[in-house]
């Protein structure tokens, strides 16, 4: 069974790869042509992090009102933007 946490470790080294930078190069006396990665992955700084594990500022189990729910989604959009801030990516 493919389980969340798989999913989420493939997600992030999928990141990281996609950051690798990759040049190629053609040698014209041999006709070769060499690849040239910019980046060793383990340099490579992405981490992508669950939505759900986000913790929040917020003191309620159960919204019951709109002021409930305005506040509750003003701490999700506080704790969102602090991870955005510091350099993560957020898996919704």
């Amino acid at each position: 069974m493919f389980t969340e946490n798989e999913y989420h470790t493939l997600l992030n080294k999928m990141a990281l790869l996609g950051q690798a930078k990759t040049s190629y190069a053609k040698d014209t006396a041999n006709g070769t042509i060499s690849q040239n990665i910019g980046a060793k992955i383990s340099e490579l700084r992405i981490e992508i992090v669950l939505a759900r594990s986000i913790l929040l500022d917020f003191d309620k189990a159960i919204l019951t009102n709109e002021d409930d729910v305005e506040h509750y989604l003003k701490s999700l959009r506080k704790a969102l933007l602090q991870e955005i801030q510091n350099d993560k990516q957020i898996q919704i």
